[in-house]
């Protein structure tokens, strides 16, 4: 399965400016939200926090003062510790959305929709697989061999913008024997996300000069789903078990 990198989710410090601190805290909202809303620290008590932090940095810098420089040391330190206990949150919950979705693009959605920032964002594996559009109303796919006598299953679906994977592909599935594929018919300007699973074939045994027999596996350009199989005639699949491993979406807009 091609890589879909590690999503991290930036963390606040002693050392972040007290105003950019207060309005990265006010900025978060995961109450309520499909994936994130489990975080440890609700948006009211991070909220309170922050408006506490805010009033006491305000009184800090008040003529006179109506709080310590320590107070506001004191209750900075609490909101960072708040903050942060919901980034480890968010890592795992962000990362688990990708995996899901075979996208990383799906799990940055999470982070930043719920106000958090990305570190660094998740590398995508190599573009072995390209989608274009140059004839009206088709979309042409192409993608490196995975060995001869192999099954290239593709799944699509229409989103209505790039970087989103569709909620509910249609589902419409491209199954061939070619590296290579078009989809035609499709209404033109809409955006299609499209992602790709690959099947190679159990591995064939050939005589050697002695009689014995050896196993060849087949060429393959990445990781495959390969059959399980207990002779060389039939494919042996388990219920419940993962039989496509689709790599990431890929986005293409209708010419």
């Amino acid at each position: 399965m091609k890589n879909l990198g590690k999503i991290q989710v930036l963390e606040v410090s002693a050392e972040t400016p007290t105003e950019t601190l207060i309005n990265d805290a006010l900025l978060i909202h995961t109450s309520g939200d499909a994936v994130a809303g489990g975080a440890p620290i609700t948006d009211l008590v991070l909220h309170g926090a922050a408006n506490t932090l805010q009033t006491m940095y305000t009184g800090y810098h008040a003529s006179p003062p109506t709080y310590t420089s320590g107070q506001v040391t004191t209750q900075k330190n609490i909101v960072v510790a708040l903050y942060n206990q919901n980034v480890g949150y968010m890592k795992g919950v962000a990362n688990a959305a990708a995996v899901t979705a075979g996208d990383i693009t799906a799990g940055n959605v999470v982070v930043t929709r719920c106000g958090f920032r990305l570190k660094k964002k998740g590398v995508r594996g190599p573009k072995i697989f390209k989608g274009t559009s140059t004839i009206a109303g088709e979309i042409d796919l192409t993608t490196k061999s995975v060995g001869v006598r192999a099954t290239y299953i593709r799944q699509y679906g229409v989103t209505p913008t790039k970087d989103i994977p569709p909620a509910t592909p249609n589902p419409e599935y491209i199954i061939s024997l070619t590296a290579d594929a078009s989809i035609t018919n499709l209404k033109s300007g809409t955006i299609i996300a499209i992602r790709e699973a690959t099947i190679v074939p159990v591995p064939r045994k050939k005589k050697t000069g002695t009689g014995a027999s050896v196993s060849t596996p087949p060429a393959t350009g990445r990781a495959s789903t390969p059959n399980k199989s207990t002779n060389a005639k039939k494919a042996v699949f388990t219920d419940g078990a993962v039989h496509y491993i689709f790599g990431n979406w890929i986005y293409v807009t209708v010419k």
